[in-house]
């Protein structure tokens, strides 16, 4: 069995980091749509909720920089060409869904009349009125892709577990 090169440092940091900030985002998320309207600890997750969603977008961002001036391990030879392409596949998915999440939850906001707060400072509204319609599609598209991301993530947590236990491949390094 051939020797698991591993991620660089920066790369393993903010795969974790940002991991750890999206799952707790999207646990978050489910729990405080399911509060009643009359609850203020709604509303305080809600503010919570956008305040870390900038962070995820600016993480994103570094994030993506980081990975373009990285060089990226090859997977071991044992991972057929299929999982292979399927891991690039979902990496990409990923990637979409860490820029589309924020990006629709600002535009559903913003678009509703509601702002967002970067903790206490307020962020810019690129909209000089409500639009209604547009804040609809926009929390539509951030509740299809919460779903999805839940979806893509848990394929990309059982992947490395059957490499692990179905292959005895252990790619869990690559990221430790």
């Amino acid at each position: 069995m051939q020797e698991v090169k591993k991620y660089p440092l920066s790369m393993r940091l903010m795969h974790w980091g940002l991991g750890m900030i999206i799952l707790v985002m999207l646990f978050v998320g489910l729990y405080m749509v399911s509060l009643p309207v009359d609850n203020p600890f709604k509303w305080e997750l809600y503010n919570l909720h956008k305040s870390f969603g900038v962070v995820v977008f600016v993480l994103a961002i570094i994030r993506l920089g980081i990975r373009a001036a990285s060089q990226i391990p090859p997977l071991p030879k044992e991972i057929s060409t299929l999982e292979s392409k399927l891991s690039i596949l979902f990496a990409v998915l990923l990637y979409l869904s860490m820029f589309i999440m924020p990006l629709s939850g600002y535009i559903s906001s913003t678009a509703g009349g509601f702002g967002v707060k970067f903790f206490s400072l307020d962020m810019p509204n690129f909209f000089s009125e409500k639009n209604f319609d547009l804040s609809r599609i926009a929390i539509t598209v951030h509740i299809y892709v919460a779903y999805f991301m839940i979806a893509v993530l848990c394929l990309h947590l059982s992947a490395p577990l059957k490499h692990l236990f179905v292959d005895k491949i252990n790619i869990f390094k690559r990221m430790l």
